[in-house]
């Protein structure tokens, strides 16, 4: 993570056409906040509305939808309450994620309820 000039504090977020540098909000060492973004046809950013759980270190989404901030931040705060070391975790992808978090899966998917539920942004799911 790196500290902009306009006071927000940035993460490399993982992409399919590479990586971006996006603003965040942080919440430990190891999670941001993140606002939700997709890309064109070019591979231009372009904001979704709502906000995603990042793991910082790797860049990759935490959550895989996005909810309105208050709720980005509750579930992020839940994430970090598991037990989980997540500045350490190594997030290569799903199974190797799922086998480092172990036997405290099902706090962190407890934890995620509150993202799934969101109907501030994007309606209901």
């Amino acid at each position: 993570m790196t500290a902009a000039e306009n006071g927000f504090t940035s993460v490399e977020i993982a992409t399919t056409h590479g990586s971006r540098d996006m603003p965040c909000e942080i919440v430990t060492d190891g999670l941001v906040i993140v606002p939700a973004f997709g890309e064109d046809e070019t591979g231009t950013s372009v904001l979704m509305g709502g906000f995603s759980v990042t793991h910082a270190p790797s860049g990759r989404m935490v959550t895989q939808s996005h909810a309105c901030l208050p709720c980005a931040r509750m579930t992020a705060l839940n994430l970090a309450n598991t037990g989980v070391d997540w500045a350490s975790l190594q997030f290569t992808g799903q199974e190797e994620t799922k086998a480092a978090v172990g036997n405290r899966m099902s706090a962190v998917t407890a934890a995620m309820a509150e993202f799934e539920q969101c109907r501030h942004v994007g309606g209901a799911r």
